[in-house]
């Protein structure tokens, strides 16, 4: 599935597929959220891959892999 805005085409996927340092954003009701977030490492503790949001760094969420998000898109 992918979804195109503004010629740019969004690829759905699992945060565990998007390489580390790529734009994501996340799904809520099968629609692409608002918030960019840039993928950032496992960690092993929380067994969790850390997303770290693009309008302030300070915030900074952790998702299973298999979360679905969107990917691929230019920012």
């Amino acid at each position: 599935l992918s979804i195109t805005r503004e010629n740019n085409i969004m690829q759905h996927t699992n945060i565990k597929n998007v390489k580390q340092g790529d734009f994501v954003k996340l799904v809520r009701k099968g629609q692409p959220t608002s918030n960019v977030y840039i993928r950032g490492e496992y960690c092993r503790y929380s067994k969790a891959y850390e997303l770290t949001s693009w309008l302030d760094i300070n915030k900074v969420v952790y998702r299973k892999g298999k979360t679905e998000c969107f990917a691929g898109f230019e920012f």
